[in-house]
């Protein structure tokens, strides 16, 4: 939140009764939705989907000016019919945004978004950890980035980056 926004927020006396009788519909300008929302949110955690991820991008932006506990939820960049993986960007902010629901005040996504695949063991996963210089057995790695949603093909790729810089340290070393 920007400390110089806190405490400017302040809805007009037409959107508060609006919004405290309990309307279905409120007709405003895009400009003051995120005040809105968080005015909302002020009383019970909300869940904002918009129409595009470039929206929810935006609006997640719009809203950390102005209020705390903001997450963003993105969807997946690619189809389920594609073999591809999502960004790596994409996952962590995912994974993020799912073990911090507890925390969060206002979760941003988009409707693609919530029709996509969730792991159900994702609350059972502590955060993994790693720091330079650290130790671990190199099939533990694997399997707990596998849990954690990255796929073979990323662990391949790494494997072999990292076979590459084990030999290169080996022969350097020598």
């Amino acid at each position: 939140m920007n400390p110089k926004l806190r405490g400017l927020v302040s809805l007009s006396e037409t959107s508060r009764s609006a919004i405290d009788s309990g309307a279905e519909t409120i007709v405003t300008t895009s400009s003051s939705i995120p005040f809105l929302i968080a005015h909302q949110a002020a009383q019970h955690p909300i869940l904002v989907v918009t129409h595009s991820s470039k929206r929810a991008t935006e609006l997640a932006a719009e809203l950390g000016e102005i209020s705390e506990g903001i997450w963003e939820f993105p969807a997946w960049e690619t189809l389920p019919h594609e073999r591809l993986s999502p960004n790596s960007d994409t996952v962590a902010k995912r994974i993020s945004t799912l073990m911090n629901i507890a925390q969060a005040r206002i979760v941003v996504t988009t409707a693609r978004a919530l029709v996509q695949p969730i792991n159900a063991a994702i609350d059972a996963l502590t955060p993994l950890n790693l720091e330079i210089g650290q130790e671990l057995e190199f099939t533990s790695l694997i399997r707990e980035l596998s849990d954690r949603a990255y796929n073979e093909l990323i662990l391949s790729n790494a494997v072999e980056i990292l076979r590459y810089v084990v030999a290169s340290w080996i022969f350097f070393r020598h």
